[in-house]
């Protein structure tokens, strides 16, 4: 696995205004409105956020959302996906068609700093990162 170090950006704490217009104009293409909290939706964000953006939209594996929920320690439901997605500036297409490398990156758990509903279900985390990532971020302080 790859590791490699990003410039620490300043992170963008999404707003729950931001995050409740999103919820009015995604798209869910088939997939129930359901949202577990906004947290959840902040987690998937920085989970988007750190993966390798592609200049072309692919069909990612519904499965993903198991690697955010592990990572994030949190109970991600596909809407909260969704509307991460609608959110993220760099982030093209519908869920399950999204510009995401199929090359996947561990992103830092600096990035569920601040987060209050990150790692409250610690049982989630059972996925052994080297099965499913290719890259591992560390971000520079």
């Amino acid at each position: 696995m790859a590791e490699w170090a990003i410039e620490k950006k300043e992170q963008t704490m999404l707003s729950d205004e931001t995050i409740a217009l999103a919820k009015a104009r995604a798209n869910y293409a088939g997939f129930v409105p359901v949202h577990q909290n906004n947290d959840c939706i902040r987690i998937a964000y920085a989970w988007l956020d750190a993966q390798i953006k592609t200049a072309g939209v692919r069909e990612v594996p519904v499965s993903q959302r198991g690697l955010i929920r592990a990572w994030g320690g949190a109970l991600v439901m596909y809407g909260d996906i969704i509307v991460a997605a609608e959110i993220h500036p760099d982030i093209r297409g519908t869920y399950p068609h999204l510009n995401l490398s199929n090359e996947l990156t561990l992103p830092d758990s600096a990035r569920l700093a601040g987060i209050q509903g990150a790692n409250e279900h610690p049982g989630l985390k059972q996925f052994d990162p080297a099965r499913f990532y290719n890259h591992i971020e560390k971000l520079r302080k």
